[in-house]
């Protein structure tokens, strides 16, 4: 490869890599045509770009899902596919592709019933099994919907087919404004190599655009704007102009409470007479929505290249319409200058400009840029939100002004606000030169009093020169006797200092070796303490002398905590001082600092006023407004400062140990969280589980055991009593004997009573109540579906790894009768980790989420880990499915029914209610109450008296993933299977039917978490 033809090369992948950074690749004409000779290279630069976009590459995680159900096993067909197979989405005829990008492609096609051309934009695969992706498209058709403006492309219509989601949407002709900033690039390139082939004659470049000519318009032909590059004085006002159109529709957008997030050149299109229409509001933001935001907080949503400072630090400052006017500011930026004010090497790199650097001068970067324009452009590119222009049609009434030659209203920065950021941005430099400035200055001020004196005393001293030398002599012979006779003493006086300086170290390094290893022992005590806290689970009467032995074992430990506190001080106050190595320790100090630099700030603007005049006579600042500023600047400094022991090794270790010994001692006391709270919660309770639920009870144990023997039922089961349950009595429905977990139960309801049971005789559940149990028989059942009409458990959704349909024998449990709610979840666990907590509310609800809702967002690993703290577990696959199934006679496919019109009465599942979030009603005809989960209990229990086996959330079950050719285990029906995969069974709010069949088997890593995941709790029985 020639070395001409490697540039071209290497000039090719430049261009096409920036157009992938701005979202704007071309088709492969427009790049063979600018780069003829390289049909290969960009053949296969194009290649590898749609296969990184190509959501096919995406893993699945069954090798055969279900047809439709949970957000990571719903399949669905590739948009491309179907577009290759059909030639149509919907009714529209594609025509052929416009572009795309990693969410979906967009194609020009044709409504063949009434000839109408639009753009059809289609969800990519990945972004349709996802249902954020679909919420987020759904919501930009109904977005952009809401407007109605000449600088906004509207929507015609929007849907799916087959699966397949779609917007169509006005096609407006024409091309992209970052089209029109390439090819002006292209220009100026052509320009500058045509000017240095001519040895340096300077030709005026030529204006593609003239928007009038003699008095008379341009013809039609010359109609759509363009700009030269780079752009002349005319051509300014032609960008200007081009620039408030797109202000004017994003105004529009914002008083209908939407954000643009992603205004780019690539999304305005340039047309002849309506100047840049808007395009894509597919990343905006609602402000006027009620339901839940598709954007995780603190998402990075928006090109590169053209995002706001506040947009990188999405989960500190708020996104509003001021964002896109700093995007707006930097599209005006690039087409004046041809070029982004900021460019890196990669996307780290680029974020650190955008959010630490000014942007460039642009009047250096393009001289014909009048000053107004600039001010523009600058006050649009500020830091601060605040500090620009607070919406696109201020900005928009700017650029009007300045094209019609009246004074604009944005000034250019001062003198003090430049200082200010400068002083910023590099801090330490800031108080280096102001440390010498005032040393300078009183060097200065010193040296000119001090010239004065000096021809005074000049004078005096010469009439005195004559004596002094006299009397000179006299001293010097008396000085040296007395210098003998000092060197004498000090001789004396420094043995003395090194004879106690030595016994001093002597006492101080027995001192520190021994705080040393108290320190070392306090560390290991403590990680000892924390580790036989955790060991010591569940509550129970057996682990009162543990937990009291922890507590007398480990009190002196806490007890020291204040003398560790004392000596950190001490020590810390012989370090020095101004050392960054241990910033977290003043995290709290710099804070308190910030804010009151912030008041101080507040307190300069009237001086700023003042001295503005001053300031502007002689470019400096004011003497007053200086000294303020760098001594607040001196402070801000000084409060970032820690001590540490430079080159003292031994010693910065023991400031650091001694700093974390006593965080983590800090940390153990806590009032509620810490664990010394919490083993004295575990020693109360231990103490108080057996006298107030086999003791005072007892009487009630006994009727209750006599009852169950009696029960034909339960076959003459004898259970004795129960250590941390409370009998209930029957269900009036099932017949089945319920009892209250005494562990979970928020006892300061109904002050300290037992739960009554309703009007409809069972016991409902509060946000306050515990675990609620009941006791199923042992016995056989059949476990499992098949296809055939004729024989056992017949399910004609029945899948393979359903079947064989098998007996299994169980002996009795307990199992509870509801999901677990957020409420004993969080009254246990001391947080709640669900992504629909209390207080969650979308409009279409009834009501919004409490604490009756079920627990969500839990892994099996989480779930398993907390359980066993209550001394509960997760019920195996078959305990599940013989609770759920209730021995129904023949075997329902669903809690209650085999009739999908009936599972209305028993089921949360996804039907037409859900489309007022665009969830996609994947159960016709279904249509209940609830968009997403509903309070436990909410809909008819089975024939064992347990709620919401179908539908609600899906609820983990002990086993590992096994083949149905694995026998369950007598007794609990366990199947022992290698597998890391776990169960979980039921379906839930977010899918069909015949996801929540009650055979219906679903895998995941145990470390899983989703908002659809839950559980069941259930509990062994006590035999000795």
């Amino acid at each position: 490869m020639s070395r001409e033809h490697w540039e071209r090369v290497e000039a090719f992948r430049k261009s096409f890599w920036n157009d992938v950074q701005m979202d704007a690749v071309r088709e492969r004409s427009e790049y063979v045509r600018d780069f003829p000779g390289l049909e290969s290279e960009v053949d296969a630069e194009l290649g590898n770009i749609r296969t990184l976009l190509d959501p096919r590459r995406q893993r699945r995680p069954h090798a055969t899902p279900p047809p439709t159900g949970r957000s990571t096993e719903m399949p669905s067909r590739p948009p491309k596919e179907a577009v290759d197979r059909e030639g149509r989405i919907g009714r529209y005829v594609l025509e052929k592709e416009l572009g795309g990008g990693g969410q979906g492609r967009v194609y020009l096609a044709r409504d063949p019933e009434i000839g109408l051309a639009v753009a059809l934009k289609v969800l990519s695969l990945g972004h349709a099994m996802s249902v954020q992706a679909r919420l987020r498209f759904k919501g930009e058709a109904e977005k952009a919907a809401k407007l109605n403006h000449p600088n906004i492309a509207r929507v015609h219509e929007w849907g799916e087919d087959q699966g397949v989601p779609f917007i169509a949407m006005e096609f407006v002709r024409g091309e992209t404004l970052a089209a029109r900033i390439r090819q002006s690039a292209r220009t100026a390139e052509t320009s500058a190599h045509v000017s240095e082939a001519s040895q340096g004659v300077d030709k005026e470049p030529s204006r593609v655009c003239d928007l009038m000519h003699e008095g008379k318009k341009r013809p039609a032909a010359q109609a759509s704007p363009s700009f030269t590059s780079p752009p002349d004085r005319r051509a300014m006002l032609e960008i200007a102009e081009l620039i408030e159109s797109a202000a004017r529709g994003l105004h529009e957008a914002h008083e209908h409470g939407l954000v643009h997030r992603d205004v780019k050149p690539a999304n305005f299109i340039v047309t002849p007479d309506r100047g840049l229409v808007v395009l894509d509001f597919g990343l905006a933001h609602d402000d006027s929505a009620d339901g839940p935001s598709l954007t995780l907080t603190g998402d990075v949503i928006g090109t590169p290249a053209y995002m706001s400072p506040e947009q990188l630090a999405a989960k500190r400052i708020t996104v509003d319409r001021r964002s896109d006017v700093y995007s707006l500011g930097v599209t005006l930026f690039e087409c004046l200058a041809l070029r982004r004010p900021f460019e890196a090497a990669s996307r780290e790199a680029l974020f650190q400009e955008i959010v630490a650097r000014e942007a460039p001068d642009l009047r250096k970067l393009n001289r014909k840029v009048p000053a107004d324009l600039a001010v523009i452009v600058q006050h649009a590119l500020e830091k601060h939100p605040d500090q620009r222009y607070q919406s696109a049609h201020d900005m928009a009434e700017d650029l009007r002004r300045f094209r019609k030659h009246e004074p604009i209203v944005a000034r250019p920065v001062g003198s003090i606000t430049r200082s200010w950021r400068w002083a910023q941005r590099k801090p330490a430099t800031a108080a280096l030169l102001a440390t010498v400035f005032v040393a300078l200055t009183t060097i200065a001020v010193i040296t000119s009093l001090n010239s004065r004196r000096t021809n005074k005393l000049n004078e005096e001293l010469s009439s005195t020169n004559i004596e002094l030398k006299t009397t000179n002599e006299r001293l010097e012979l008396a000085t040296k006797e007395a210098e003998a006779r000092t060197e004498e003493a000090l001789r004396n006086e420094r043995r003395a200092q090194e004879e106690s300086a030595a016994k001093d170290a002597a006492l101080r390094d027995k001192a520190t070796a021994l705080s040393k290893y108290e320190r070392m022992t306090d560390i290991r005590r403590l990680a000892n303490a924390q580790a036989e806290a955790d060991r010591m689970w569940p509550v129970h009467p057996d682990l009162v002398p543990s937990l009291e032995a922890w507590q007398e074992k480990y009190a002196p430990l806490f007890a020291r905590l204040a003398d560790h506190r004392r000596a950190l001080d001490a020590l810390g106050e012989t370090a020095a001082p101004n050392h960054d190595a241990g910033r977290g320790r003043i995290l709290g100090p710099m804070f308190a600092r910030i804010a009151k630099l912030a008041g101080a700030l507040a307190g300069l603007h009237e001086e700023v006023a003042a001295e503005r005049s001053a300031e502007k006579k002689n470019g400096q600042l004011g003497p007053e407004l200086r000294d303020r500023l760098l001594a607040i600047l001196h402070e801000t400094i000084e409060s970032r400062s820690i001590r540490n022991f430079e080159d003292n090794v031994d010693r910065q270790i023991a400031l650091d140990t001694l700093a974390t010994l006593v965080a983590d001692l800090t940390a153990c006391t806590a009032d509620r969280a810490g664990v010394v709270a919490s083993v004295a919660r575990r020693l109360d309770r231990s103490r108080r589980i057996e006298k107030e639920t086999l003791q005072e009870r007892a009487a009630l144990w006994r009727e209750t055991s006599a009852r169950i023997a009696s029960t034909p039922r339960y076959g003459g089961f004898s259970l004795k009593p129960q250590l941390g349950l409370v009998p209930l009595g029957p269900d009036p429905e099932s017949g089945l004997e319920e009892f209250l977990d005494w562990r979970t139960h928020d006892w300061s309801e109904n002050d300290g009573a037992l739960p009554d049971r309703g009007a409809d005789g069972r016991v409902a559940m509060t946000e306050a109540r515990g675990i609620v149990f009941v006791l199923i028989p042992g016995g056989a059942f059949l476990m499992g579906a098949q296809t055939d009409p004729g024989k056992p458990n017949f399910d004609p959704g029945a899948t393979p790894d359903e079947s064989p349909v098998r007996e299994v024998v169980l002996s009795p449990y307990l199992i509870s009768k509801y999901e677990m709610t957020q409420g004993q979840w969080s009254r246990f666990d001391g947080a709640n980790p669900a992504r629909y907590p209390p207080g969650f509310f979308v409009t279409p609800m009834k009501k919004p989420v409490d604490l009756r809702h079920p627990a969500e967002f839990v892994s099996w690993d989480d779930a398993t880990r907390r359980l066993e703290r209550l001394g509960l577990s997760l019920p195996t696959e078959a305990q599940w499915e013989r609770a759920a199934r209730a021995d129904s006679i023949p075997a329902t496919r669903w809690a209650g029914t085999s009739d999908v019109s009936e599972l209305v009465r028993f089921a949360n599942i996804n039907g037409s209610e859900s489309t007022l979030l665009g969830f996609g009603n994947l159960e016709p005809g279904h249509e209940d109450e609830w968009i997403f989960h509903a309070p436990v209990g909410s809909f008819a229990a089975n024939g064992f008296g347990l709620f919401d086996t179908t539908g609600n959330v899906w609820e983990w079950c002990r086993d590992a993933f096994a083949s149905y050719n694995v026998d369950p285990a007598p007794g609990d029906g366990l199947r022992d299977h290698a597998s890391r995969d776990r169960i979980s069974r039921g379906g839930s709010f977010f899918g069909p039917a015949i996801l929540a069949r009650l055979a219906y088997r679903v895998s995941d890593v145990p470390s899983i978490r989703d908002d659809l995941l839950g559980l069941r709790p259930a509990r062994g029985i006590t035999t000795e």
